[in-house]
């Protein structure tokens, strides 16, 4: 997919995908829920705005392997029970939370269901982690997030960073992945997961729980802080850069990646994470970095972690619906180990 970023002003959609892919940490607990985040589907938008640019998007999309479907069956193999592959998103919008009848009907005849944690993370898991691993959020020692940026920028995140009530000389320790994951979700969301409403992992969570299935993670919290840590400082920069300076507001990115999962359009995301690498060369490495370490490297453990447990059947398998689609995608790879893989939705 191919956004016109010089029209649509450089949307700060990279960071906004890692709630395809990457669990999100969930904050502590508030008393009240707010309501559903309300935003633009920005792709509606140029549709109606651009629709030249909105038919190339759609048509580069096509071309993205496994791209149309969040629901597939993993046929057992020697007599074996058929498994199951889902993707989810990292939301907690009842359009999402709502589970599709299929899926729950598989998830409720599971032997085990594998995600990407074995649960959603806590506050005190990150701290754990970081306690033992620092170097995965802390800058290198004698430099300070502000020398990766110019002072116009410098200007924009603190001034964005005392917004979302951070103490803007704290966050000069921090590495920029960590701010730029925690810019990026809506405030409405981060207080609905706050609040204790779940997200579509959480949803699966709770159902294998309710049904006595066995709960296996195919990651750790220090796997997944460490792919993020292991983007180059100047790739992460320019990611936080441009989400501190996009004119579109969270909640209109949010809806508009909802709608895409909603549509079953996840294919479409990677031409539009292409597109938006070519805005700069830091954004394209960037760009390269996430497609390489966060979805293809990732894809491959996940392969390697699911195996013994598909060779036995009866396996549902929930994680990002990222890595689901493209050549290096779930479904892809398990073709490639001699599995027929079939849309279930």
């Amino acid at each position: 997919m191919m956004l016109p970023f010089a029209r649509w002003r450089r949307a700060a959609f990279i960071f906004a995908l890692a709630a395809l892919f990457l669990v999100r940490l969930v904050p502590a607990a508030m008393a009240e829920a707010p309501p559903r985040c309300a935003g633009q589907d920005l792709l509606a938008k140029m549709a109606r705005d651009n629709p030249a640019d909105y038919a190339a998007i759609i048509e580069a999309a096509r071309k993205v392997p496994a791209g149309d479907h969040l629901f597939w069956r993993i046929e057992g193999k020697d007599g074996r029970p058929d498994s199951f592959l889902f993707g989810t998103i990292h939301y907690s919008d009842d359009r999402a939370t709502d589970l599709p009848a299929a899926v729950r009907t598989a998830l409720a005849s599971a032997r085990t269901v594998a995600l990407e944690l074995a649960g959603i993370p806590k506050p005190g898991d990150l701290q754990e982690v970081l306690r033992d691993s620092p170097e995965l959020l802390a800058m290198p020692a004698g430099r300070s997030l502000y020398d990766l940026f110019t002072v116009k920028t410098v200007a924009q995140l603190r001034t964005t960073l005392a917004a979302h009530g951070a103490d803007p000389d704290q966050a000069a320790r921090l590495q920029p992945w960590f701010l730029s994951i925690l810019l990026s979700a809506p405030d409405c969301e981060r207080r609905r997961q706050a609040a204790g409403m779940l997200p579509v992992d959480g949803v699966v969570i709770e159902l294998a729980k309710e049904k006595g299935i066995p709960i296996l993670g195919l990651e750790s919290l220090k796997e997944q802080l460490s792919v993020m840590a292991s983007m180059p400082l100047e790739a992460q920069a320019a990611q936080l850069a441009q989400l501190v300076s996009a004119t579109e507001a969270p909640e209109d990115r949010y809806e508009t990646l909802l709608r895409l999962y909603l549509n079953h359009q996840i294919g479409t995301m990677f031409p539009m994470m292409e597109m938006e690498g070519r805005a700069s060369a830091g954004l394209g490495e960037a760009v390269r970095n996430m497609n390489e370490k966060l979805i293809a490297d990732r894809n491959a453990n996940m392969i390697e972690r699911a195996m013994p447990l598909l060779r036995k059947g009866g396996l549902f398998i929930a994680v990002g619906s990222l890595h689901l689609p493209g050549e290096k995608g779930l479904v892809e790879r398990l073709r490639a180990r001699g599995y027929k893989v079939t849309p279930a939705d």
